[in-house]
């Protein structure tokens, strides 16, 4: 805040500069969105564990038996 201050201070407007500040958030969270949740969705499913050995699995058109449980990924046999 006090760094605005200074700023206007010297005679720079501020309104445009933090509109600007804004625009760019904005953008960068919508950026930020789709790896955001790609990467919340995967520590769901490292944490919760859904799937057990024996479990089928269907992905995409794919389906598949879980094999192995690894700490990372499963391991599919299709």
């Amino acid at each position: 805040m006090s760094l605005l201050l200074a700023i206007s201070c010297l005679g720079v407007q501020i309104a445009p500069l933090i509109a600007g500040l804004s625009v760019a958030g904005v953008g960068a969270g919508l950026a930020l969105q789709g790896p955001l949740s790609n990467y919340a969705s995967g520590a769901s499913l490292i944490f919760t564990k859904p799937f057990k050995v024996g479990d089928i699995i269907e992905v995409a058109g794919a389906q598949g038996e879980v094999i192995k449980n690894y700490s990372q990924y499963r391991k599919l046999e299709f």
